[in-house]
């Protein structure tokens, strides 16, 4: 996790909240207008065939920003930055920097581009994907030659043009940076983020888009359950407090289970709840899957530690994720409470002792563990198969 962190580039602002689109491209994805504020709904996928002969790209738009091949664009505020290359001893002081407001969010991509033939009410067209093909591309129109772009993935290439009634510009390329949590702007849903992005000790990494956590859904407004439903595609909401009734997001299928929290997991009494918890993610019937509590720290934080060793990240990388929870607004409340709350993380890698030998790694005991609450080996395989990818 320690690295050099590239400068901010102007491609990326902490400020605009004009536009969410999935970084992982399931379902629709919407977008609004950088200076109207018109919603637009952006088609799905792109034509997954190219012509044969290749169209020359259109002169009077030129692409700006991001710039080609830029590969320095960082999806975390400088909080996080902050936080995420300090030294690891220093994230236990309660009073590192943790700052009671919602930091747990990703800043804008900024698309640019100017037009020689610009006129009041043109319409553009902003096509952005994964693959230089530009196959299952998110599309996004505008009518202004700005556009900002939330939720993209961490560690990941893109490809961006835009296009007109005239033609369709070349195609740019970018990358975003690695080695951050990706952060989820879904407003009023506080705390929220991808499990994915972390690399494993073995070499592979933890897919992103399939898990998500957060704090409580009750205050989503619909804007964040927009994010949560159409731009995600989450489908299973797992609800750690135990509560009541559906989802407060309708449309999601709920699973409520009471999971306790931190050393509280290995009273026998509790164990059947931490069972019925994992078994959630070895369906992947529930995926994409949202997990959460009240804060989306506790309960959620010690299902996030486990899940993560399970598959293989590293101590330090877990409990710097878990500490992320201190930006959030929901997670925050004082410097005595966060010093409890890095006590209790402690008391959880401590009990985790107590399953394996001192030569033993963490990923050993959390899976010994994991197999005393009655779950299998295939189960924690499947969960693994689901998770990790190359």
């Amino acid at each position: 996790m320690k690295k050099t962190v590239k400068k901010l580039t102007a491609a990326v602002l902490l400020s605009a909240t004009v536009l969410s689109v999935a970084g992982c491209g399931n379902g629709d994805a919407k977008g609004t207008d950088a200076m109207t504020g018109d919603t637009t709904q952006a088609v799905e996928t792109a034509p997954e065939t190219t012509p044969e002969t290749e169209v020359p790209a259109i002169t009077s738009i030129t692409l700006l920003t991001p710039t080609d091949g830029q590969k320095d664009i960082v999806l975390a505020s400088a909080p996080i930055i902050k936080h995420m290359n300090s030294r690891f001893r220093q994230l236990k002081d309660a009073n590192f920097g943790y700052a009671k407001q919602e930091l747990c969010t990703p800043p804008a991509v900024t698309f640019t581009w100017s037009d020689e033939d610009a006129a009041d009410g043109k319409e553009y067209r902003l096509m952005l994907s994964e693959n230089e093909d530009m196959s299952d591309a998110m599309r996004f129109k505008a009518t202004t030659t700005s556009l900002d772009v939330y939720n993209l993935k961490v560690g990941t290439k893109y490809y961006w043009n835009v296009s007109s009634n005239e033609g369709t510009t070349k195609t740019f390329s970018f990358k975003t940076e690695s080695g951050y949590p990706r952060f989820i702007k879904a407003d009023n849903i506080s705390n929220m983020r991808d499990l994915g992005g972390y690399k494993t000790l073995d070499g592979m990494y933890i897919k992103q888009g399939i898990v998500y956590r957060s704090a409580q859904l009750e205050d989503a407004n619909e804007y964040g359950r927009n994010v949560v439903l159409k731009d995600l595609g989450i489908k299973t909401d797992l609800d750690l407090r135990g509560a009541a009734g559906g989802s407060a997001i309708p449309g999601l299928t709920k699973i409520s289970i009471p999971l306790k929290w931190y050393q509280h997991i290995f009273d026998e009494a509790n164990k059947a709840d931490v069972k019925r918890t994992m078994l959630a993610f070895a369906d992947e019937n529930n995926y994409p899957i949202l997990f959460h509590c009240s804060l989306g720290r506790d309960r959620t934080g010690t299902t996030a530690f486990l899940l993560l060793a399970l598959c293989g990240v590293d101590e330090e990388t877990i409990v710097r994720d878990y500490y992320t929870s201190f930006y959030s607004l929901q997670g925050n409340f004082s410097a005595q409470e966060l010093a409890g709350a890095v006590q209790n993380i402690a008391w959880l890698t401590e009990g985790l002792n107590n399953f394996g030998t001192e030569e033993d790694t963490l990923q050993i005991k959390v899976k010994n563990y994991l197999l005393s609450t009655g779950l299998t080996e295939q189960d924690l395989a499947k969960i693994r198969d689901i998770l990790v990818t190359a």
